[in-house]
């Protein structure tokens, strides 16, 4: 299971990320906030 097009737009859009480190802890993604954000905020640093 993936995210078609996620590696490509990491790759493109890498100024956007930013580093967080987790310890004993578990990352739940909101797929649906993470698309309406990525498609309305493409480039929030830019």
């Amino acid at each position: 299971m993936g995210i078609k097009g996620l590696t490509r737009f990491i790759d493109d859009h890498g100024a956007i990320l930013t580093d967080y480190h987790f310890r004993n802890s578990k990352l739940v993604i909101d797929g649906s906030n993470l698309y309406h954000s990525l498609y309305f905020n493409p480039c929030p640093h830019s």
